[in-house]
């Protein structure tokens, strides 16, 4: 297998891997052989300088009517889209963890209509106001039932739709990418807000497994400026921080 590297600009037809975290993250590779390797060794055609991956990691094999992605049995194992697998049959958008590492699948076409957003993280201040932080026990809707219930503002009827729409959508939802897109829909319809994304983590684990977001203008798949401050408050301290003015809180200006 040759080395990974030299993807820059790749025809649009090809299926291939794009890498969105990890130390190859902006690389585009080409699935042009009948098989390709992922591992930490220099041999492989994506080599990962991680400790997590596996010399000989998994491998990619193009087939008749696609792509399957084979886990040689690694130590850490291979995630496709959060879930652990031995075997699996690649979809447009999979995501595919590997150590520290995710490579999003692309079909042939050049459709990217199901590519993931990519993270940028800013240390330096980004614009904001009053700054809250709301943690569990503030949650209006996680609060055991109250005998004289929740006030019938237009705000709460609202609310309660949306929680109704959005648990009425999981029966017709199938893998997590397309949960990801219900989640944004419903944050997007409650939240006045311009941009939305979802990173998840794995215990144990360091950056983003999953990386999804969404521009209320612009639509999906566009970059994601996220405080490295408020990220490593939220998953430090399981809370959620609502600002409008980051530079203008002390605590967040990083």
């Amino acid at each position: 297998m040759g080395p990974s590297g030299g993807q820059g600009n790749v025809a649009s037809i090809a299926a291939r891997l794009e890498a969105v975290s990890g130390p190859l993250r902006g690389k585009v590779f080409p699935l042009i052989d009948a098989e390709i390797s992922i591992g930490r060794d220099p041999s492989n055609y994506v080599s990962l300088l991680d400790s997590l991956v596996s010399r000989r990691h998994c491998v990619i094999r193009k087939e008749a009517d696609g792509f399957r992605l084979v886990d040689l049995e690694s130590r850490n194992n291979t995630f496709v889209s959060g879930v652990p697998v031995r075997e699996r049959v690649l979809a447009p958008g999979d995501q595919i963890r590997v150590g520290n590492s995710v490579l999003v699948f692309q079909g042939a076409g050049g459709d990217t209509s199901t590519a993931h957003a990519s993270l940028q993280l800013d240390a330096a201040p980004t614009p904001a106001a009053a700054t809250v932080v709301l943690r569990k026990e503030d949650a209006v809707y996680l609060q055991p039932p109250r005998p004289d219930g929740l006030p019938a503002t237009p705000g709460t009827v609202r609310d309660l739709n949306l929680l109704l729409d959005f648990s009425r959508s999981l029966n017709s939802v199938r893998g997590l990418a397309a949960l990801q897109e219900k989640a944004l829909d419903a944050v997007l319809a409650a939240v006045p807000a311009d941009r939305a994304a979802i990173l998840l983590t794995e215990d144990g684990g360091e950056g983003f497994s999953s990386i999804t977001g969404r521009d209320r203008r612009l639509g999906p798949n566009q970059p994601i400026h996220a405080s490295q401050t408020i990220l490593n408050s939220v998953l430090k301290d399981n809370v959620t921080v609502l600002s409008t003015d980051v530079q203008s809180d002390d605590a967040y200006r990083d």
